[in-house]
């Protein structure tokens, strides 16, 4: 309880009157009163007990409104923040101790608030960062905001421990959150050109000069909040296309492309939707004629050749060491089966996302070529000799190079539509790249093999004639 200060215990002279408020503002500490600076350069302490009044100079440099808000910490101390001044003000009331905390502030912290944890903090009225003062008398700031004075004016802590700063000039709501040091803010909407006072101007502009944290914001029908939202400030309105991306909600498939079961959670990387989030918002249709053809001509091709092998290796009783060269054969046309298929699937993404004509054109070229390849290689399988195929390296050495032709086109296919930046992390792209990989290496290595073999043989017939 607060005692009554009796009139008789203040001295009888008389004062003058004045003008300009001397003290702006104050709280209490246990029996005593402050009183922060106004015109006057000093802290005012009142004793309630005693009714003894105490004033402790200040060095302000003439100015005025150094701290303009002050708040009792946990450890007993008062906190004044600078509103005009440069340094946090630390007073141990009873004899004013004074201790003075940061150097170089700017000022312009309206209001020093008390958080959970005993930490202060100071609401920016003209400052571009939130203000701190730490359990362990450690200032720092943080946020940022636009150059602007009368932001925020004052602040109230809420039940669930952030600080909301109310809105003076600003467009927004600020929201401290002293757990992370981090702030963000909430739009304010604007009222209606009827509510406005008379004689104030409202903008008929469809933009307008702010800064408002994305996280929170809430983003309108058919879009959702950016997972950086927590990094991002939105400075001009509206502020949707800053902190929201459109989610695939209404984004139209093209043939061979189904909506994906969940579309209205996925996002477009680019704000927008358009080709390059095709795979993103859609599934590929695997039932779609462009897709299953290729794979069913190539499934058959192989099986076909697999039992064409089968039945060659029974038929004939090869040895061991034939019937292995065959089944090293059929394995490596099974995989070029299977890179094909993905280099028609990858041409077929080119085009849906709207690829230059050069990558559309290479992307076509090595997949009709790698295809030629294989048809060549499949009759040659069926209607080759046994002792062709395996004793004589020219065919094989044809083979690779040419598939491996095939190869470096799609390379550079490959090269010239990342560059081009249509994709985003396609798994066809993938695919048909490791695919594409794999294959050239074989070849590469298959090549080797055959023209060694070629030369062996042009070396044996030089062994074995006579001197």
């Amino acid at each position: 309880m607060l005692k009554h200060i009796r009139p008789e215990n203040w001295g009888s002279s008389r004062q003058e009157p004045i003008l300009l408020p001397r003290w702006a503002g104050g709280l209490s500490s246990g029996q005593r009163l402050l009183g922060l600076p106004g015109f006057d350069c000093s802290l005012l302490q009142v004793d309630m007990g005693s009714a003894a009044v105490q004033t402790h100079a200040l060095g302000c440099e003439g100015a005025v409104h150094n701290w303009h808000s002050a708040v009792v910490a946990k450890n007993g101390a008062i906190y004044a923040l600078p509103f005009s001044g440069t340094t946090v003000l630390k007073i141990q009331l009873g004899q004013i101790q004074v201790q003075q905390l940061g150097r170089e502030l700017s000022g312009g912290w309206s209001h020093a608030l008390l958080s959970r944890a005993g930490e202060v903090y100071g609401v920016p009225f003209s400052a571009q960062k939130v203000l701190k003062v730490s359990s362990t008398d450690e200032v720092s700031q943080f946020g940022s905001f636009e150059p602007g004075v009368a932001q925020w004016k004052q602040g109230v802590l809420a039940l669930n421990g952030f600080i909301y700063c109310i809105p003076e000039r600003a467009l927004t709501v600020l929201r401290i959150d002293p757990f992370t040091d981090t702030t963000s803010q909430l739009l304010v909407a604007p009222s209606r050109p009827s509510a406005a006072l008379p004689g104030t101007p409202t903008s008929q502009t469809s933009t307008t000069t702010v800064q408002i944290m994305c996280l929170g914001f809430r983003c309108p029908a058919s879009t959702v909040l950016r997972p950086t939202a927590a990094m991002l400030v939105c400075r001009e309105q509206p502020c949707f296309d800053t902190c929201c991306l459109s989610s695939c909600e209404n984004f139209l498939c093209p043939q061979g492309y189904s909506p994906k079961p969940g579309a209205t959670d996925a996002s477009c990387s680019s704000g927008y939707c358009s080709s390059l989030d095709l795979l993103t918002c859609c599934n590929v249709d695997l039932w779609y004629p462009n897709v299953m053809v290729p794979l069913l001509i190539f499934a058959c091709t192989g099986l076909t050749c697999v039992m064409a092998q089968t039945h060659r290796c029974h038929k004939e009783h090869l040895s061991r060491r034939r019937k292995f060269s065959i089944l090293y054969f059929t394995v490596l046309f099974a995989w070029d089966v299977c890179d094909q298929t993905a280099s028609w699937w990858f041409w077929q993404y080119t085009s849906d996302v709207g690829a230059s004509k050069v990558v559309q054109g290479l992307a076509m070229a090595s997949a009709m070529l790698g295809t030629m390849v294989i048809l060549s290689a499949f009759f040659a399988g069926l209607f080759m000799t046994t002792g062709q195929m395996l004793d004589h390296h020219g065919p094989e050495l044809s083979y690779s190079v040419a598939a491996g032709t095939a190869d470096v086109l799609m390379l550079v296919c490959a090269f010239i539509f990342e560059m081009e930046g249509l994709d985003e992390g396609s798994w066809i792209k993938v695919l048909n790249l490791i695919a594409t990989l794999i294959d050239f290496t074989l070849k590469v290595i298959q090549a080797a093999g055959a023209l060694f073999g070629i030369l062996r043989e042009e070396e044996e017939p030089r062994l074995l004639a006579p001197e």
